[in-house]
Parts: C-alpha cells; structure tokens; sequence
C-alpha cells in the first residue's frame, strides 16, 4: 500500500517571505471555520471562504481557492455541516503541502 504524495504548490519565489505567514493564516481560518460550523454567524464562515477563494490563486494555492469555492457551493445549497469534508481537505492541504519556490 503506497502512502498518498504530498501536494506540491509552486510558488514565485518573490513570495517566499510571505508564505509561511499565508499558510499559517489558512490554518487559522479552518479552526474558526470549524467553530462557525457549529454555531456562529454564516456572514463571517461566508466572508472567510470568499476571501480565501480570491487569494489561493494571487498566492500560488490554486487548490486552496479551488476548496474554497466548492465550500461556498456547498454552505449556499446546504448550510454549514455540510462543509465537514472540505474543511478536513483543505486542512490536511495546509498541513502537508510542499512549497516550490519558482523563479522568473
């Protein structure tokens, strides 16, 4: 049994000091999500996945904006607990992803 690969992001390089602080960021987002699953306002578990949506990609995390845009989906059409598997998703993707810095 092969163990899953861990997802690969390149990055621009000029990015590089930004990352770890993004990353850290997203993982914040996720814990707060998983709170406002369970009971907050759906404004701020809406704001956060519109905001995520948009700077996945400026950042070089096409899959985080991807994510984001199938919770958004998913929390319109059938409200928070609904978003239980893309959040453990996006989760494990922050957790694990490896940067490649890329130059120009």
């Amino acid at each position: 049994m092969s163990a899953t690969p861990k997802p690969v992001a390149r990055v621009d390089a000029v990015l590089r000091e930004l990352i770890p602080e993004y990353l850290e960021n997203r993982r914040r987002d996720v814990a707060r999500m998983r709170l406002l699953c369970a009971g907050g306002p759906l404004e701020e578990l809406s704001r956060i996945l519109h905001q995520m949506k948009g700077s996945g990609g400026m950042y070089g995390f096409p899959r985080v904006t991807e994510l984001a845009r199938l919770m958004e989906t998913e929390l319109a059409a059938r409200g928070p607990a609904s978003l239980a598997a893309g959040l453990a998703e996006l989760e494990e993707y922050v957790n694990h992803v490896t940067v490649v810095y890329v130059e120009d």
